[in-house]
């Protein structure tokens, strides 16, 4: 296996799709030129071998990409599948449709082969290229296999959301590897200089990178949020007075999907450099507010009604008793303030909609009990009535 682990093997699996002729060999091992150039007679015609070679290969090549897509690779899925073998599956299904039409390719190219057209030189580099196109597509539609490795080698305390959104930042890596290593074989295919295109580049990347200093800082940006992962893929937070669920975290930008369906998206520098609330990682949520009462209300009703509201929230199942506080707060304007706070063992936010929707009609009945009022924001006017001056 340590083969495989050699950048070595890889350079020149690609240097060998490039630059070799699939098939090739193998077909002048069968028919060499001078059997090409005989005739058969064939239904009363004289025709040439080399018209009959390339028909059979094109029927053949037609059968094989459809064996290939429609029963060979969905069967060793379906094996793979049985065996429990995801990873197998994921490879299977990705290279399915990649393998099957490089089939195609390479039995009509052997078919091009026999036929010897003027043109043939012509359409070398770009018969090459599609090979290696072909391959970097099977690798891309693989890229799942990542999240099965990293979930089978992570260790098992680790978070589910953290596991999502490292595979989420590895397989954006992955694609963006396959795509470079793509384009720079298929262009060293058609003779451009490729080591002084990566020279170029990188004198070129250098100039763009300080030009473009905020995408470098995104980038280490996602670095940052996947390392020390403030947050992972699902969790709701409020990043810079946005709030919503994480979607994705990518090289440059972080989405948001709001409770309003929109999806929002934050540079990761932004949502590094600001401040984020996680919802997911609390425990407990608080709840607080301020209870207002009429000044009608006596001191022996308000006690009571302290005392209610207090026996109320402790006998709700969510509600942690020793966070309970039900004080008199101030005396408003237009009424006698109540502070009522606990917190609520529900950090989800639609379970603890629910619990403070229970909580608050519990509320309205403990004040019919106790005839109380709820005051709202009032204003007396006192008007003063004075005896007429006398006359003279």
């Amino acid at each position: 296996m340590k083969f495989l682990c050699s950048m070595d093997f890889w350079q020149k699996l690609w240097y060998d799709l490039g630059k070799t002729y699939p098939c090739e060999a193998f077909m002048n091992s069968i028919l060499s030129d001078s059997d090409l150039q005989k005739t058969v007679a064939l239904f009363g015609f004289s025709v040439s071998v080399r018209y009959i070679a390339a028909a059979v290969l094109a029927v053949l090549a037609v059968a094989a990409c459809a064996l290939l897509r429609k029963i060979i690779f969905p069967a060793l899925a379906r094996y793979a599948e049985r065996r429990s073998r995801p990873g197998w599956k994921i490879l299977f299904n990705g290279f399915a449709r990649p393998v099957s039409f490089l089939a195609l390719l390479t039995l009509l190219w052997s078919a091009l082969n026999c036929l010897k057209p003027p043109f043939l030189a012509l359409l070398s580099p770009v018969f090459r290229s599609a090979c290696i196109l072909l391959l970097a597509r099977g690798l891309w539609a693989s890229s799942p296999v990542c999240s099965i490795l990293l979930h089978q080698f992570a260790p098992a305390s680790s978070d589910t959301g953290t596991l999502n959104t490292i595979d989420s930042f590895l397989s954006n890596i992955w694609k963006a590897l396959i795509t470079a290593f793509a384009a720079i074989s298929t262009l060293d295919l058609f003779g451009f200089n490729v080591s002084s295109l990566i020279t170029g580049l990188g004198l070129i990347g250098l100039t763009v990178s300080l030009a473009a200093q905020d995408s470098a800082a995104n980038f280490f940006s996602g670095l940052v949020i996947v390392l020390e992962r403030p947050f992972t893929v699902g969790d709701w937070v409020v990043i810079g007075g946005t709030e919503g669920s994480v979607e994705q975290v990518s090289f440059r930008s972080t989405r948001l999907r709001t409770a309003d369906g929109a999806l929002v998206t934050l540079s990761n520098r932004s949502v590094c450099s600001g401040v984020i609330e996680n919802y997911n990682r609390r425990e407990t949520r608080l709840f607080d507010f301020i209870l207002g009462v009429t000044y009608s209300t006596t001191r022996a009703q308000l006690e009571q009604l302290m005392a209610d509201v207090e026996a109320m929230l402790k006998a709700n199942p969510h509600v942690l008793e020793n966070t309970v506080q039900v004080k008199v707060k101030a005396f408003g304007d237009s009424s006698i303030d109540i502070w009522i706070r606990a917190q609520v063992d529900t950090p989800q936010l639609a379970d603890f909609n629910a619990v403070r929707n229970d909580l608050n009609l519990s509320l309205m009945d403990v004040m019919e009990k106790n005839g109380c009022s709820f005051a709202f924001p009032s204003t007396s006017i006192y008007m003063e009535q004075t005896a007429p001056a006398a006359q003279k």
